[in-house]
């Protein structure tokens, strides 16, 4: 089968494998912030946790916060251009 690439990571998918580029961590985000923005993240996390029942999850580049819908996102990021 002919591969394509994938329009988000760039990378060749071969038809049928298994691909899939959006999973990650909240970990996997925030593992190579600062002390201070990882301080801010867990903050940040514990007040939203506060709002009530939620799923809370990690989608492509995004930490989500949801209920029926997401309300809210953060895209952890070492700088800003």
């Amino acid at each position: 089968m002919k591969s394509q690439v994938c329009y988000h990571c760039k990378r060749p998918v071969t038809p049928g494998d298994g691909h899939d580029c959006w999973t990650t961590t909240e970990a996997a985000l925030t593992k190579g912030l600062s002390r201070d923005l990882q301080d801010a993240w867990e903050r940040l996390r514990e007040t939203a946790a506060t709002f009530g029942d939620q799923r809370i999850y990690a989608s492509h580049k995004s930490i989500m916060f949801s209920r029926d819908l997401c309300y809210f996102f953060v895209r952890p990021r070492k700088s800003f251009p």
